[in-house]
C-alpha cells in the first residue's frame, strides 16, 4: 500500500474529514470544511481540493471514500447524485481513485454517542462531521482487511 485514504462525510454545509494510518489499519480525523454563505456548490469543492492538494504535498492520497448517502432499504437517499457529481469532481481534479461507501446510519451512530457521554448541543454540531468521516473510514478500511483475511 501507498499513500493515505482520505474519508470524506459531505453535507450541504460542511464536509467532514478523515485521513487513515499510511499501513490503512485506522482512521484519524482530520477536521471540517465550512461551505460559505454565498458560496456556490463548485467553489465549495474547489476549496475542498485545494485543500487536498495540501496535504498532497506532505503524503500521497491513495484514494477518497466518500459516505454515500443510502435508505435504509438500500435505495440511494436524496444526495446521492450530489455525492456522486462530487466524487467525479474530486477523481477529475485531483487525478485519484474515489471510492463510495455506504454510511447509512453513521451519522445518527455518532450523535448517539456523543450525546451518551454528555456532549453539548453546540460541540456535538461541531465534532459530528468529522467523527462521522472518521467512522465511514474505518468501516471501509475494516471491511479491506477482512476480505484480506478470507482470502
Amino acid at each position: 500500500m501507498k499513500g493515505k485514504v482520505i474519508g470524506l462525510d459531505y453535507g450541504k454545509k460542511r464536509i467532514g474529514m478523515a485521513a487513515s494510518d499510511p499501513l490503512w489499519l485506522t482512521a484519524q480525523r482530520l477536521g471540517v470544511l465550512e461551505r460559505g454563505n454565498l458560496e456556490e456548490e463548485e467553489e465549495f469543492w474547489s476549496r475542498l481540493v485545494a485543500y487536498l492538494k495540501e496535504f498532497q504535498k506532505e503524503w500521497e492520497i491513495h484514494h477518497i471514500v466518500i459516505g454515500l448517502p443510502k435508505n435504509m432499504d438500500g435505495s440511494l437517499g436524496p444526495m446521492a447524485a450530489e455525492v456522486k457529481r462530487l466524487g467525479g469532481f474530486l477523481r477529475e481534479n485531483l487525478g485519484c481513485k474515489v471510492v463510495f461507501w455506504d454510511e447509512r446510519l453513521s451519522t445518527k451512530q455518532v450523535e448517539r454517542e456523543l450525546i451518551r457521554h454528555g456532549f453539548s448541543r453546540k460541540k456535538r454540531k461541531s465534532m459530528l462531521d468529522t467523527i462521522s468521516a472518521q467512522v465511514v473510514l474505518q468501516s471501509y478500511l475494516d471491511s479491506l482487511r477482512k476480505k484480506e483475511n478470507e482470502v
